[in-house]
């Protein structure tokens, strides 16, 4: 999903930014436990369905569905902690 225009000053966001937050999830997205990591992954990098994901790993499309939230509540809540750090700082 692409803004063009930020809601408010305290969204925008300058390129350099982006990159590296860009960079941070990605390096989080390393860290989270294997089972997420790799529904994640074949969820983004390789663009399969719920259901392509589960019959590869034969598992249930309700599995897959639970671990992909929970990857992503983990990588959400890990990236606003530490943007929220970052603002901290002086």
């Amino acid at each position: 999903m692409v803004i063009e225009e930020p809601l408010s000053e305290d969204l925008a966001v300058d390129p350099e930014t982006r990159v590296i937050d860009q960079q941070i999830l990605r390096e989080m997205g390393e860290r989270l436990p294997e089972p997420y990591r790799q529904v994640i992954d074949m969820r983004l990098d390789h663009e399969l369905s719920t259901r392509e994901i589960a019959g590869r790993l034969n598992a249930s499309p309700s599995n897959v569905a639970s671990r992909l939230h929970r990857g992503v509540h983990i990588l959400t809540h890990s990236f606003m902690a530490r943007i929220a750090k970052k603002r901290r700082l002086p």
